[in-house]
């Protein structure tokens, strides 16, 4: 759940140069024909993003031009995202975008490809249009596949279009006592609009983000528990809320922020509490 700078490319560019290899010239009339429709589908692609109404988008290219949905993803898998294309250099540009290559969706793994927030399968005019172009970890993307939204309440995060500021939205705690958890969960800022808030829940959980964060924050306990057993309660407390300061400064809403901040908190977790986490069954 990381934001990114919104891509300066041109979508006559992207388009025109990826049509530009395609030989059959018969096909390259018809592609060249869908410009304008392509144009215009950005533009309102990008209106809706804006206003987090993108489930009500509507594609009519292939009703109004002489060209396939087929026809239309291969812009996109053979003359983009193809290693020898020339449209290459935009889908790298793309991928190079998130800080450390970090998923923008979940905030923890790595990208290695380009998610279509609409889909590519049924919405033909956007198939290499930047704004709808993400770059994501192959377990985001494949929980997204051909997911489409029927409402605002079940759009995922756009990390172009949704500003998530700097306040913090993620916090951790120890769930039950038997058998211990920690949770992930979301507390949305006062000031947020309901429909902001709403769609951060369901991000949250269509990306199973709290079982993904869990994963990773047990992790972290094997790997300091040995220095962490060496620590007294108060001690401990003044540990985490160092690591908690420390990484809230870079990322408020990290899931390593959250459970730093929620571990400090916790006295059962802080009297060797963690260790219970790492050996349960």
């Amino acid at each position: 759940m990381r934001n990114l700078i919104r891509p300066e490319l041109l979508v006559e560019d992207v388009f025109s140069t990826c049509i530009g290899q395609v030989r059959n010239k018969e096909l390259k009339k018809r592609l060249e024909l869908c410009l304008d429709d392509v144009l215009e589908a950005s533009d309102r692609f990008a209106n809706l993003a804006t206003i987090s109404q993108l489930y009500t988008f509507q594609d009519h290219l292939c009703e109004n031009n002489k060209v396939t949905i087929d026809e239309m993803k291969d812009i996109y898998t053979g003359r983009m995202a193809s290693k020898k294309s020339r449209g290459r250099v935009y889908y790298d540009k793309l991928m190079s975008s998130p800080f450390n290559f970090t998923c923008p969706l979940c905030g923890q793994r790595k990208v290695s490809q380009l998610d279509h927030v609409l889909p590519k399968a049924v919405y033909p005019s956007l198939v290499v249009t930047p704004d709808n172009l993400i770059p994501s970890c192959p377990e985001c993307n494949k929980k997204k596949l051909d997911a489409i939204a029927t409402s605002s309440a079940e759009e995922t995060l756009h990390p172009y279009f949704d500003d998530l500021g700097s306040e913090r939205f993620l916090f951790a705690s120890i769930s039950g006592r038997e058998p211990a958890n920690i949770k992930f969960f979301i507390h949305s800022p006062p000031d947020w609009s309901d429909q902001k808030s709403t769609r951060l829940e369901y991000h949250f959980k269509f990306y199973e983000l709290n079982t993904l964060y869990c994963i990773h924050a047990i992790d972290e306990i094997a790997g300091q528990a040995a220095f962490w057993d060496d620590l007294e309660v108060d001690e401990l407390k003044e540990e985490l809320k160092k690591q908690a300061k420390s990484r809230i400064k870079n990322n408020p809403n990290s899931w390593q922020s959250a459970f730093y901040a929620g571990m400090a908190e916790d006295e059962w977790f802080c009297d060797k509490g963690y260790n219970e986490l790492l050996y349960k069954t």
